[in-house]
């Protein structure tokens, strides 16, 4: 089964691409990118598993945010509501690592198992800097397309940029992305506890991924979920930094579809 189009859902309007059978598998992606940074997840998990991935509110296709308050996560469980979704595995990287955890906490009873790959992490202090806030002054001084070529030039993106295939595609979803939270106040709803010191309440299997070469910061997230999830699995990707699922596809599908089939039934 395939099928595409947009969900009215959480007064938004989401873009999702839905395809495959049997247990559904959700992918949440990076901030300032969208549905195709997961072309070869979907590829090889299609065969095995129903895929659903979308551009969350604010990127890709999907509507821009108003000054309304909205949590992201509403926006998925009522996106999984629209579709007849009961429940699902989540894998998120980055910013949809963050709302993949943010979701599994809120959410248990909607989810069979968690992937957080190379993923960002609510109440983290961060040592280098929050890397979605930094082109933000850029944005606002130099213009959004400034921002832009900040943005893909930043150290985040540096082991990237060793492939041109990736950077050829990171540069066409950058390029695509409105600049949005840049230049306006996200009115987003952050849960009341940061979700680090809620990381002992996951109880699904979970799966934790970062790339070698990512960023400090990122490696010590990855450390804290794997040390705080009870029974966390953990895995390195070689020879890729923080877009380990674009950089390195055949180890990253390989890992996550072991995982995947061990936790999966219909």
């Amino acid at each position: 089964m395939s099928d595409s189009g947009f969900a009215d859902v959480n007064d938004t309007r989401l873009y999702y691409e839905l395809s495959g059978s049997g247990p559904t598998v959700v992918l949440l992606h990076g901030f300032a990118l969208d549905t195709r940074m997961w072309d070869e997840q979907m590829k090889a998990l299609a065969s095995q598993f129903q895929v659903l991935r979308y551009d969350m509110r604010g990127f890709g296709q999907s509507r821009l945010p108003d000054d309304k308050p909205y949590d992201p996560c509403v926006d998925l469980l009522q996106l999984l509501e629209f579709l007849n979704i009961d429940s699902a595995a989540i894998i998120g990287l980055s910013l949809g690592g963050w709302v993949a955890t943010d979701f599994t906490i809120a959410y248990p009873e909607k989810i069979i198992a968690l992937v957080a790959a190379d993923a960002a992490l609510m109440g983290y202090e961060w040592q280098e800097g929050r890397p979605s806030v930094l082109p933000v002054e850029v944005a606002q001084t130099q213009g959004v397309d400034a921002a832009k070529e900040f943005w893909v030039g930043s150290p985040l993106f540096e082991a990237a940029r060793r492939h041109p295939r990736v950077l050829r595609h990171l540069d066409e979803m950058t390029q695509d992305y409105s600049g949005w939270h840049w230049v306006n106040e996200n009115p987003q709803i952050l849960a009341d506890e940061p979700s680090i010191f809620s990381l002992p309440k996951i109880t699904c299997p979970s799966l934790v991924l970062v790339g070698e070469h990512d960023t400090w910061d990122f490696q010590q997230i990855a450390k804290i979920l794997t040390q705080q999830i009870p029974n966390a699995e953990s895995h390195t990707i070689d020879n890729a930094g923080h877009m380990s699922n674009m950089e390195n596809p055949a180890q990253f599908n390989a890992v996550i579809s072991e995982f995947l089939a061990c936790h999966l039934k219909d």
